[in-house]
């Protein structure tokens, strides 16, 4: 039924079991990622009605779509269907979502700050400011915490010269602009989605840091050809395993490449992936669902 209706056209999909309303039971398991990581596990649903909510341009004539939705629909359902159709007032959504999004704590000297606010640092942090834009990254999930905690460990007992980094998949830049606050020299960011590489690129100039960053779209090796001290890829565990030998490739003999996106359950796959290249496991962070590793490359590896 949500195929049907993502070809009708349909901008947006909700689906909401009934029996498993969140705004109801407030204690209730959040419901994402793997079936198998879910903790408490899903409780047996109560209530077998499900909601498809779907979302439309505005400008669509409304009798025509409700007309089309049944001829689609008609017979899918193992029981009979309620449709209704209804407007939605415009309003400003990113006002609204902005609204929820506040000033928070990244990792021990990092603090993240939202760009269209002003707040007083605390004493011993350094402030990033940040607009995510349409690019994936707040830092308000453990992924993103996760590595950016191992990376501000790794920074602050740093001995030499500061290093460059190399950020895979950067998203709103995050990370990359992270690493340059925490203490690194330069960051080279890239990420597929041209968003992103926009989203990055504000939120560099944001925080005065365009110069030390260099993006480009693409994968890991649209990047310059040279190795970094630190590589960091919060993706998902698969797309880590297929990147593995380009991971390795950027990496500096001794470096250290911090990983997340990585559901527990997977966290052995992606080890074992990454020890056949040589790269042993150093230090762990852990939510009950979400692992982020910092893995040290013990060999040197070809350009």
């Amino acid at each position: 039924m949500s195929g049907l209706l993502l070809e009708l056209g349909a901008l947006g999909l909700q689906e909401d079991h009934r029996g498993l309303h969140f705004e109801i039971d407030q204690d209730g398991p959040i419901v994402s990622g793997d079936p198998r990581s879910w903790t408490p596990p899903l409780p047996k649903n109560p209530d077998q009605e499900l909601e498809l909510r779907a979302w439309f341009d505005g400008k669509r004539e409304r009798e025509q779509l409700l007309a089309d939705l049944k001829a689609c629909l008609h017979g899918i359902a193992p029981a009979p269907l309620a449709l209704t159709l209804k407007p939605i007032a415009q309003q400003d959504w990113n006002a609204t979502w902005k609204a929820g999004f506040e000033a928070f704590s990244l990792s021990k000297r990092l603090r993240v700050v939202p760009s269209w606010t002003e707040e007083a640092q605390p004493a011993a942090t350094t402030a990033l400011r940040l607009d995510p834009g349409l690019a994936f990254g707040t830092g308000t999930h453990f992924t993103t915490a996760g590595c950016c905690q191992l990376l501000d460990s790794l920074l602050e007992s740093w001995s030499g010269p500061r290093p460059n980094v190399l950020d895979v998949g950067t998203g709103t830049g995050i990370l990359a602009l992270a690493a340059l606050a925490l203490g690194a020299k330069r960051a080279v960011a890239v990420d597929a989605d041209p968003q992103a590489i926009s989203a990055a690129a504000e939120n560099a100039a944001e925080n005065d840091l365009v110069d030390r960053i260099e993006l480009y779209q693409g994968g890991p090796e649209s990047a310059p050809a040279e190795q970094f001290p630190i590589v960091f890829a919060n993706l998902i565990a698969p797309v880590l395993i297929d990147l593995a030998d380009s991971l390795c490739s950027r990496l500096a003999p001794g470096g250290g490449l911090i990983i997340s996106g990585i559901l527990c359950h997977q966290e052995k796959a992606v080890v074992d992936c990454f020890a056949q290249r040589h790269l042993d496991q150093e230090q762990r962070l852990c939510d009950d669902e979400w692992v982020a590793l910092l893995l040290r490359c013990t060999r040197e590896h070809g350009p």
